[in-house]
């Protein structure tokens, strides 16, 4: 009897450190998730203004871009009652402009290179 008391211990030990690695998992996982999202964004949006700047763009011009980002980034998710989502600007300035989002390739760092 001992012996099925002391399983039934080991198993709520067992479930509740699985349920707390998991936690903490999940936490860190998702500070990664944000903290690489903001770093995408915010390359993203140097590389297009370096761009605009090798294309002859002055300072102004720049600055305007960069306002008209982050006054895009602080929107407010629901806007005029619509849920506004990334892939919907995406859609906006493809059929709005013809933009070809498929055009951006990345130069991206090989894995054997990210892993040295």
């Amino acid at each position: 009897m001992k012996a099925l008391s002391n399983n039934v211990v080991l198993y709520k030990a067992e479930k509740l450190a699985k349920e707390e690695f998991y936690r903490l998992y999940n936490e860190e996982k998702y500070k990664m998730f944000t903290e690489l999202s903001t770093d995408i964004v915010r390359q993203t949006i140097a590389m297009i203004l370096y761009g605009m700047k090798l294309r002859g763009a002055d300072e102004e011009t720049i600055h305007e871009i960069f306002d008209g980002a982050v006054c895009a980034l602080e929107m407010p998710e629901h806007f005029l009652g619509k849920t506004i989502t990334c892939q919907d600007c995406m859609e906006f300035v493809e059929k709005t402009y013809g933009i070809d989002f498929t055009r951006i390739a990345p130069n991206i760092q090989s894995k054997e290179d990210f892993l040295r």
